[in-house]
């Protein structure tokens, strides 16, 4: 997989660099600072080869708006990922975004499937790393896997 980095558009002539963009590149969990420090990306900032997809496929019908996210958290586990830190995209932010959203007019909704999204994730993840022989009990996989549990409870205190 390759991932970028995006600039950030409301509408109009502005636009803003991302925030959250960090160049981790290379096979991923075979270091524990890479683990922890890999970024989830938007889809548009993404390109996969297909033989790796295969391998990730089918994306758990329950994921109706992170399959990206799904994709991204499981591809360091089958291939080497590549960071490349130019801008080559532009993300549009509008009230409609699951985790770009604006806080004073989110509804209770859009809160409600965010929170509802992230834990399918999480599920579907460990179910997964689980299913393909890897070990939910090691310190790494466990840290690695916690940033994700701590993500939801953020969201589930707002």
């Amino acid at each position: 997989m390759v991932y970028h980095r995006v600039k950030l558009w409301s509408g109009g002539d502005a636009s803003s660099d991302d925030t959250y963009f960090v160049p981790v590149s290379g096979r991923v969990p075979e270091s524990r600072r890479a683990l922890l420090q890999y970024p989830m990306v938007g889809t548009s900032c993404l390109a996969f080869r297909r033989a790796v997809l295969k391998e990730l496929m089918p994306v758990p019908e329950a994921l109706r708006s992170q399959a990206d996210a799904y994709l991204t958290a499981l591809v360091i586990f089958v291939a080497p990922v590549v960071a490349v830190p130019e801008f080559l995209g532009k993300y549009r932010l509008h009230g409609a975004n699951l985790f770009q959203m604006d806080q004073e007019r989110t509804s209770r909704s859009q809160i409600e499937h965010r929170m509802e999204m992230r834990a399918a994730l999480l599920s579907s993840v460990q179910e997964w790393l689980k299913s393909h022989g890897h070990n939910l009990s090691s310190s790494d996989l466990r840290a690695y896997l916690k940033q994700w549990t701590q993500a939801q409870e953020r969201m589930d205190l707002r």
